[in-house]
């Protein structure tokens, strides 16, 4: 009993050491792979967000891995990364033709990016978690009409979800300040714990407002 006490011991001793080396190899390879991407140095960082994305499964490197494909203009390289892994999920995630989307978008095949676009809509489980993450990959790719669109679809398929606050957002980067103001509004409408996160929102939008735009909007509203 003793030796096998001891033997467990090591056993898990082992498995510390194991899965600390991983941890300090992982972080030293995303650590690299960003360093590279930021530099627009898409031939380094290509491998290494390739490899960080499989050893983490963190989508966010695998967009970075996709973006430096595309950047590469290796388009088919990335439409058939996209492809496998579509065809690794059981239920298809939508940012992945999201992704695929963009790939086609970038080499003017218009058709058949807003294919992709819509499917990844009409894909959207009816949940809130899946509409932020969908609408969230679209505004990575600076998609900021398609991502409105994922907000209103949430909004219509989850009565109990108003999306007030990312279709504000959205609204924010689509210029579209009369809409943006209804959302914040409408957010305040809600209750008065929503001020300070409305405050603070609109001090950022103001700081955008280059061109006085949103602070015409105030002045109509006065």
């Amino acid at each position: 009993m003793r030796y096998i006490f001891i033997l467990l011991i090591l056993i898990t001793g082992l498995n510390t050491g194991f899965a600390q080396q991983k941890r300090s190899e992982i972080q030293t390879k995303s650590s690299l792979a960003i360093r590279y991407y930021n530099a627009k140095d898409f031939e380094k960082a290509a491998p290494l967000l390739k490899e960080v994305h499989q050893l983490t499964r963190n989508s966010t490197y695998f967009r970075y891995y996709i973006n430096s494909l595309i950047g590469l203009e290796q388009y088919d390289e990335a439409e058939s990364e996209i492809q496998r892994e579509i065809k690794k999920q059981k239920t298809p995630r939508p940012e992945y033709y999201v992704h695929l989307g963009q790939v086609y978008k970038k080499q003017n095949r218009d058709e058949e990016a807003d294919a992709m676009f819509r499917e990844a809509i009409e894909k959207i489980p009816a949940n809130r978690g899946a509409f932020l993450t969908t609408a969230n990959s679209f505004l990575a790719w600076g998609e900021y009409g398609l991502a409105r669109d994922v907000y209103l679809k949430g909004r219509n398929t989850l009565p109990d979800q108003s999306f007030n606050y990312e279709l504000a957002r959205s609204y924010l980067y689509l210029r579209d300040y009369t809409n943006m103001m209804e959302e914040y509004l409408n957010l305040l409408r809600e209750g008065e714990k929503h001020l300070a996160r409305v405050q603070s929102s609109l001090s950022s939008a103001m700081r955008l407002d280059i061109d006085n735009a949103l602070r015409e909007q105030f002045r109509g509203r006065c």
